[in-house]
């Protein structure tokens, strides 16, 4: 019968060797063990810049969202300088939980229709499962690209000054 007592109890006389097997291991191979612990050193850090990365992505995509084409040149220029390095499963996962998820994909079509952007095939097939009409690209595209529709409204009433009332 297993037990956690049992187990350490026949594990604490090998824990014991422990650091004489780390004090030979140093003593024998040195370099070697100070480049396999820098070597774990990355690869623990290595997540840990993926989510940052990831997180800017996700920033960027709710900017876009917010409006403007700006953002959608910064979305391009991150896929194109950091493409393979973008954990795209946690932006599926992390839209998903905020329930963006179809902001998400939208954007990253709109993105993809405008600058061409390089996207992996489960990204690709998402956002064909999600956006609802094949034109929709093309369509905001052009009102994206066209003069800011409120300036000119605002200018517009600008210039028609109201009469003043006592």
């Amino acid at each position: 019968m297993f037990t956690p007592t049992r187990w350490l109890h026949r594990l604490a006389p090998s824990l014991a060797l422990v650091p004489w097997a780390l004090r030979l291991v140093w003593q024998a191979a040195r370099g070697w063990t100070l480049a396999w612990l820098c070597l774990v050193g990355v690869q623990g850090l290595l997540p840990v810049a993926q989510v940052y990365l990831t997180r800017d992505l996700v920033n960027l995509l709710v900017a876009v969202g917010q409006g403007g084409l700006g953002g959608l040149m910064d979305i391009s220029r991150v896929v194109d300088r950091l493409g393979d390095q973008l954990d795209w499963g946690v932006l599926q996962r992390t839209a998903e939980a905020w329930g963006w998820q179809r902001g998400v994909y939208l954007t990253l079509a709109l993105a993809d229709g405008i600058f061409g952007l390089p996207l992996p095939a489960p990204i690709a097939q998402a956002i064909q499962a999600v956006v609802p009409n094949p034109d929709f690209v093309g369509q905001t595209q052009a009102l994206l690209l066209q003069p800011n529709l409120d300036n000119s409204r605002r200018i517009n009433r600008s210039q028609k000054k109201e009469p003043e009332t006592l």
